[in-house]
């Protein structure tokens, strides 16, 4: 995990980039490196990380921009768990204007090179991948694949998912339409710019927001929520397969994003995540105030959630960020949850068949 820690030394603030390990088998963590890549005199309000890749083998790579005049610089670092030092710092360069570049987004592990992606500056709202190998070469400067609407990761409408074996990234926006754009390892489109999404089988898609993807081999499980056309002043989650070139595959799948009603908790989700299982099958993972629950997607129809937190007695769970890994047979979840205040704390969760984690931090997890 690699993130942005602002720190005083000697009085002044300074932007430092952190990354932080964990044990596979029992999530405790192992290690912390500070790394200091920002200029001095950029904080925490310039410097931005949102991008970071890794493979299994521990290399990872972590994208990340900061200003200087009137251009946004880009840059991408290598290392490796376990490694103090990050092994190589790549400037990545634009084949456009690189005024017109914004922050980085997300990276992923291709198959053959790390995916770096960003998008453009108001009012274009453009999107960019660049490609850099694994020793740090940059193999394609930033390059447009798409367009999008207003971007807002606050409001998390705009997720990216890219599957090593096809080499191919979906990028989807869900703020009040549903959009998505894809692109090849060459950085081509595959979807011939940005495509409208259209639940099939439900009413026409309003108001969404709340965006999730995962991405497979033949395609990917696309998520949001809408207002329901059928209970007033509620909201429904709709999950839609697409396939290869981004076509919607299927029916989609619509359950309440109040999860949890029946097992007593009312409350919405507020933060979500989708697992691909192939063409029919998906993982759903939630998280209301109230507790966070696993919902399975089997042959396209959602079964009844399961509890994998337990919130009773917490005063109001506030859980974010999420993401499901999936490696060795295994599934975990990690997220962020706020703590006592404005303290921020990550949460490492396997998924196990009658495991129920409680709301209270203790033994390791």
């Amino acid at each position: 995990m690699a993130y942005e820690w602002d720190g005083k030394p000697g009085g002044q603030t300074f932007a430092w980039l952190v990354v932080s390990t964990f044990a596979e088998d029992t999530g405790i963590a192992v290690g912390q490196d500070l790394h200091s890549v920002f200029p001095p005199g950029i904080t925490t309000n310039e410097a931005v990380i949102e991008s970071v890749a890794g493979r299994s083998d521990g290399l990872f790579s972590i994208g990340y921009d900061y200003p200087e005049g009137t251009v946004r610089k880009q840059f991408a670092s290598l290392g490796r768990v376990g490694v103090e030092k990050l092994a190589v710092t790549v400037e990545i360069p634009s084949d456009g204007d690189p005024t017109q570049l914004a922050d980085q987004t997300a990276a992923a592990w291709d198959g053959e090179a790390f995916a770096m992606h960003a998008y453009g500056a108001p009012p274009q709202f453009t999107l960019h991948v660049a490609r850099v190998s694994e020793s740090g070469a940059v193999l394609l400067p930033f390059k447009q694949f798409g367009q999008t609407v207003n971007v807002n990761y606050i409001l998390d409408g705009h997720v990216t998912s890219t599957n090593a074996e096809s080499g191919r990234t979906y990028v989807f926006d869900s703020f009040s339409e549903s959009i998505l754009n894809g692109h090849l390892r060459t950085g081509e489109s595959f979807t011939s710019g940005p495509q409208k999404i259209q639940a099939v089988g439900l009413p026409p898609t309003s108001s969404a927001n709340m965006a999730v993807v995962s991405a497979d081999s033949s395609g990917a499980w696309l998520g949001w929520t809408q207002w329901s056309e059928t209970e007033s002043g509620k909201r429904d989650a709709i999950v839609q397969r697409v396939d290869s070139g981004g076509k919607p595959s299927g029916d989609a799948v619509l359950f309440s994003t109040e999860i949890a009603k029946p097992l007593g908790d009312p409350s919405g989700v507020w933060e979500w995540a989708i697992s691909s299982q192939g063409g029919t099958d998906a993982l759903v993972v939630a998280a209301t105030h109230e507790g966070i629950y696993s919902k399975q997607i089997t042959n396209g129809i959602p079964k009844d959630a399961v509890v994998v937190l337990d919130g009773n007695g917490a005063p109001e769970l506030d859980a974010r960020d999420f993401e499901i890994v999936e490696a060795q047979d295994e599934r975990w979840v990690f997220f962020s949850e706020k703590h006592q205040g404005y303290v921020q704390i990550l949460r490492v969760l396997k998924l196990a068949e009658g495991c129920v984690y409680p709301a209270a931090l203790g033994a390791p997890e």
